[in-house]
């Protein structure tokens, strides 16, 4: 029960760092590690969490459904750049093929510590109506993580957005068990 919309995400399974409670609301981020060979520590805000506070709170591992709602994006080339290696050689570093998840940063603003920006690649794509306007539920590849379900409104997002497509994102990680 929470008063955000919920997006059903994609299970990851994580190790409990911390559970993050708001002070003036029944809410709460959680930081975890995902348990995968990248290990990325994120923070997410936990959308079931007056139903399960006591899961989030008394377990070393969990298995949570991961989703994303991106405030903002782009499907655009990205950056090639060529670099030498140490014996001499041409390499070119292609992002169009990077899979980056960074925080985004906090600001006086207000954004909060589930805010992330991430460079993703289109799984699946799903046109939707939603009471905000039309958007897309995606699958999306981001190798920190893993497959990752999101949702953005297509006024929201700027170029040709289809399957195989690079994506720039920006928005909120969310979670629930």
């Amino acid at each position: 029960m929470t008063a955000f919309p919920v997006l059903k995400g994609t299970e990851v399974e994580f190790a409990v760092e911390n559970v993050l409670e708001w002070r003036k609301w029944p809410e709460a981020d959680v930081s975890e590690i995902v348990l995968n060979e990248h290990s990325p520590a994120v923070v997410f805000y936990a959308t079931d969490y007056i139903e399960r506070k006591e899961a989030y709170l008394n377990s070393e591992k969990l298995h949570v459904k991961l989703a994303f709602f991106a405030y903002t994006g782009a499907a655009e080339e990205l950056k090639q750049e060529t670099a030498k290696l140490p014996d001499g050689k041409d390499v070119v570093i292609d992002l169009n093929e990077a899979e980056i998840l960074l925080p985004a940063s906090v600001s006086v603003q207000g954004a909060f510590i589930d805010d992330y920006v991430m460079t993703v690649h289109v799984l699946e794509l799903e046109e939707v109506e939603t009471p905000c306007g039309d958007g897309y539920v995606m699958l999306l590849s981001n190798e920190p993580i893993g497959k990752l379900r999101a949702f953005a409104l297509k006024e929201n997002l700027k170029g040709e957005i289809e399957k195989g497509t690079s994506l720039k994102l920006a928005g909120w990680l969310q979670g629930g068990l």
